[in-house]
């Protein structure tokens, strides 16, 4: 990558070997073609994967978009049943004509039943309305009364209604975080005449991680009187080398220095068997999501893909 550090990696690796073996000669790959630029939309990420008979497909993925949709567009995550909390207990949303707000079951007070406007109800408003509060509790002991439970009328800004999907606010979350891939560190480096060795060591690594490329990060989205907090964070870095060695590394690895010499990575490292015309790296950090709010909670897988290419190629020793 960058810096003298990363620069001068394989000519100490190749000073290295020199002393043990008398000269070493690296001979280059072709170089590699350049690949198909793609535009990706605010918002989403480009997923690079490979199948098992090694088809590199890439793709764009946008966080809470649907089906058909044009990427870029924002869209409630459908197809998913809704569940409210009490704590941690799972509870239905609705009771009868009731719905749960994260604090009670509510249900609509007809408005000739309200109590004036000073009465201690109201809280010294004179706008909402007068809701019907039924908590939790008053539900496991159906045998109390009800005023010892918390139960009775409360003031709310406005009529009990299914209020917005807290998953849906998760997703918009997330997008103000404007998650993306890492920035990859690895040696030896995608420059320009830049080439490794069979045999030598690739050192990989997050290079200068950041909230937004590795957490944690935290956002929140709010709609309908219903906020919801997100926090993001990675989990692992997976990172496929191109030649079927596929490994997870601890953290963000160990950025290599000159002083390392031509030593393994402690934590996340490589070395190639044969020459590579070039070798297609993938590094896939794999982010878990949590959020609350709305009585609810849940978490949110995502994972985002960045690719480079390194050249590798063989050493010769030479005779003296």
């Amino acid at each position: 990558m960058r810096g003298a550090d990363v620069r001068s990696f394989v000519s100490v690796a190749v000073l290295a070997m020199s002393l043990m073996l008398g000269a070493i000669v690296v001979a280059s790959p072709a170089a590699a073609a350049g690949s198909e630029q793609q535009d990706v939309p605010p918002g989403c990420y480009k997923k690079v994967t490979t199948d098992t008979e090694g088809v590199v497909k890439t793709e764009i993925v946008c966080p809470g978009q649907l089906p058909g949709e044009e990427p870029g567009t924002t869209a409630p995550v459908s197809g998913r049943e809704r569940a409210c909390y009490h704590g941690e207990r799972k509870i239905s949303c609705t009771r009868g004509d009731a719905i749960w707000d994260g604090r009670c079951y509510v249900s609509r007070v007809p408005e000739s039943e309200w109590p004036a406007k000073d009465d201690p109800v109201w809280e010294g408003r004179d706008d909402g309305v007068i809701v019907e509060c039924l908590p939790y509790p008053c539900i496991q002991r159906p045998d109390q009364d009800n005023a010892d439970c918390g139960a009775g009328l409360v003031w709310r800004p406005g009529p009990p209604e299914q209020g917005p999907d807290p998953e849906v606010l998760a997703m918009r979350a997330i997008d103000q975080m404007q998650l993306r891939p890492i920035d990859i560190g690895i040696v030896p480096d995608d420059e320009s005449g830049k080439i490794g060795a069979v045999g030598l060591p690739v050192w990989a690594w997050v290079s200068e991680p950041a909230p937004a490329t590795y957490g944690p990060i935290s956002a929140e989205a709010s709609a309908g009187g219903v906020t919801v907090r997100a926090e993001a964070r990675v989990r692992r870095v997976v990172w496929d080398f191109g030649d079927g060695t596929v490994i997870t590394c601890d953290g963000t690895g160990t950025p290599y220095e000159d002083r390392f010499g031509i030593a393994d990575s402690p934590d996340c490292g490589h070395r190639y068997e044969k020459q590579g015309d070039p070798y297609e790296v993938a590094a896939t950090s794999y982010w878990v999501v949590e959020w609350t709010g709305g009585g609810q909670s849940g978490t949110i897988p995502l994972d985002f893909t960045a690719t480079t290419r390194i050249r590798v190629g063989e050493y010769q020793v030479l005779s003296q």
